[in-house]
């Protein structure tokens, strides 16, 4: 039975085509250093901890983030087992620009909270 780790590595192989290669057209790591353990697997609708619930027995997403985990073998084996949905829901992103995708979501995110604050601060 292969690990969770070699789980994880299949799928970035088969999101990547068969190759370790980062989602982002303007990834600044050039594709022949891309190393397959400095990629995560990204959900592109930025609904990914609402997708590993799925695969947990009490709802929680943490338990999914450990390697050592039912969930996160129950969550791999799935997308292994259809490609098709994997590729349509997920991609892969070098620790680099996931990194930067966390960082515009909260940029966002402020901006957002911002402007809603100076919203309801308006007189009618």
């Amino acid at each position: 039975m292969p690990t969770v780790t070699q789980l994880r590595q299949q799928l970035v192989l088969l999101l990547g085509d068969g190759m370790p290669t980062c989602g982002n057209s303007e990834c600044p790591i050039p594709r022949e250093k891309l190393d397959v353990r400095a990629l995560v697997v990204h959900h592109k609708d930025g609904k990914g901890d609402e997708d590993r619930r799925r695969f947990t027995d009490d709802g929680t997403i943490a338990s999914v983030h450990y390697g050592w985990s039912k969930a996160a073998r129950k969550y791999y084996q799935h997308y292994l087992d259809h490609p098709d949905e994997a590729k349509r829901k997920l991609q892969n992103l070098c620790v680099y620009c996931e990194k930067m995708e966390a960082v515009k979501a909260r940029e966002k995110q402020k901006a957002f909270r911002h402007h809603q604050k100076g919203k309801s601060s308006k007189s009618p």
